[in-house]
């Protein structure tokens, strides 16, 4: 059974953290790993709901943890309890499953085949 592991996450694009952790959307890059020797990227955005409201955000959306207030610790323990539910037998099904809710760099990948 593989269980996924954190091996970092940092704040997407070299952006700075919020000013106002009441009011933002934080874009988030995770790289998660069947062990702390590699991983894959997993992108996601953290928002609160008047960052959602100021940018006027209406819509379905996957890749968006809704917190009251942004913290490196909520997005820490929310990320470790996702997680929890995504061990699986093999990384790729690993990966699809945390792929439910995060945004996977292979998702959607298909080798070349000429």
């Amino acid at each position: 059974m593989i269980f996924p592991c954190v091996l970092s996450i940092e704040i997407a694009d070299d952006s700075d953290p919020p000013s106002d952790p009441t009011c933002c959307v934080v874009p988030m890059l995770a790289t998660i790993g069947p062990d702390k020797q590699a991983g894959d990227y997993f992108s996601f955005s953290v928002a609160t709901p008047a960052g959602l409201e100021l940018e006027a955000f209406s819509g379905w959306s996957k890749g968006l943890l809704i917190v009251p207030e942004f913290s490196w610790l909520t997005v820490e323990q929310a990320l470790e309890r996702l997680l929890a539910d995504c061990a699986r037998p093999s990384w790729e099904e690993v990966a699809r499953a945390i792929g439910l809710t995060l945004k996977w760099q292979f998702e959607n990948y298909k080798p070349f085949r000429g």
